[in-house]
This record gives C-alpha cells, structure tokens and sequence, in this order.
C-alpha cells in the first residue's frame, strides 16, 4: 500500500513538473513575440523619421535654390538698362542649348543678356557699360546630372565690379526650368522681363516623393 502511495506522489510530482515546463515555455514564446513586435514598430517608426527628415531636406534644397536664384536674377535685371539681342564675352560659356562652351550669348527664353552700367568708385552709374547675362544650363554637371541656373558678368576697364565667370545661383537635383518673358516682340526693347522659374526635386525614401515649387516674378529694368 505505500508502495503505491509512493508511486502516485512521483506521477503526481512528474505532473507538476510538466506543467510548470509548459507554463515558461509559453511565457518564453509571448515574450519572444512582444519583442519582436517592439522590434518591427521601432524600425517603423525609424523609417518614416527618416523619410520625413529626408523629404524636408530636399523641400528647404529646393526652396533655398527657387528662392536665392530668384532674388540674384531679379537684383540683376532691376540693374540693367537694356537687354541686348547677343554678346561676345572673352570666356566661353554654356549659354546655348548645346553642351558646347560659347563666347556669344544670345538673347532667348531661357538665356537673358544685359547691359548693366559700370560703377564708379562711389558706387555712382557711368557712362559705360558692363554685361552680363543669365542662363539655363541643362545637366551641366556630368555626374549629377543636375539642371542649373548660372550667370556670367564681364566688367569693363573703367568699373569698379569685378568679372565673374560661370557663377551658379541655383540647382536641382531633378529639374530645374527657367523662362523669361517679354513685354515686346523684340526683346532689345521691352522694359520688364517675367521671371518664370519652376524646380523639381526628388526625395528617395522608402517610397519616391516628388516636390515641386514656382515662382514667377515681373521685374523692370532700371529707370523703365
């Protein structure tokens, strides 16, 4: 007879034992499975800081360029008193659709040539001139590809400014357009010029955001 007490208190014992193994081995498995599920909302949560963080770098990008090549090209307009039909600068430039550097610059929709009038050594206009002009230059740079908007302004002998060769005032890192508009048939004799500039950037995330701005701006020339 205690034998067989005995005997059942060791199954009875047994028992205890496999249902105490079975209780951590569930509780082993839940918290495998809230970790993990910690795990795949943390890197959620990464990715979309990330891809936020990443869009607004690219929209305050796209806004800086929009915004600082239109206030450079509206200064120099509001500078010029006539706008010439062509000029032959002494630097080759890249102001004509081709990917050609080019000394004479032409007037176009996207290529605005200007006859500024030099400064004397108070900052005072003379009688002379010195020239600039503003251009569209389509994936100018080999490896980026990037759309840019650049000037160039040849002082003459007798001005207080300085050359400036191949200045850039705004990129993109997709597209870039840039459009002028004249209030005369004949360029050389409009009085304002509409500044018409749209960009276009690309945010490579998790997913492709696209943004884009415009801006568009009628300026005078001096004394118009």
């Amino acid at each position: 007879m205690v034998l067989i007490l005995d005997r059942f208190k060791h199954l009875d014992s047994k028992n205890k034992l496999h249902t105490q193994n079975g209780v951590t081995l569930l509780e082993t498995v839940i918290t495998i499975f809230i970790i993990a599920v910690m795990i795949v909302a943390l890197i959620d949560i990464y990715l979309v800081y990330n891809a936020t963080s990443n869009r607004a770098m690219v929209v305050n990008n796209m806004n800086y360029n929009l915004n600082n090549g239109s206030v450079l090209i509206r200064n120099l307009v509001s500078k010029a008193d006539v706008i010439k039909k062509q000029h032959v600068f002494t630097t080759a430039l890249l102001c004509t659709s081709s990917a050609t550097p080019t000394t004479t610059c032409s007037t176009t929709q996207d290529v605005l040539v200007l006859q500024i009038p030099s400064l004397d050594s108070s900052q005072n206009p003379t009688s002379t001139f010195d020239n600039a002009v503003i251009y569209l230059a389509d994936g100018i740079d080999s490896d980026t590809k990037k759309d840019e908007i650049w000037y160039s302004l040849e002082a003459s002998p007798n001005t207080y400014r300085t050359s400036i060769y191949n200045r850039k005032i705004a990129s993109s890192i997709d597209a870039l357009g840039l459009i002028f508009r004249y209030n005369h048939v004949d360029p050389t004799q409009s009085t304002n010029v509409q500044i018409f500039i749209k960009s276009k950037e690309i945010a490579y995330t998790h997913r492709i955001e696209t943004s884009s701005a415009e801006s568009n701006t009628l300026v005078s020339l001096r004394n118009r």
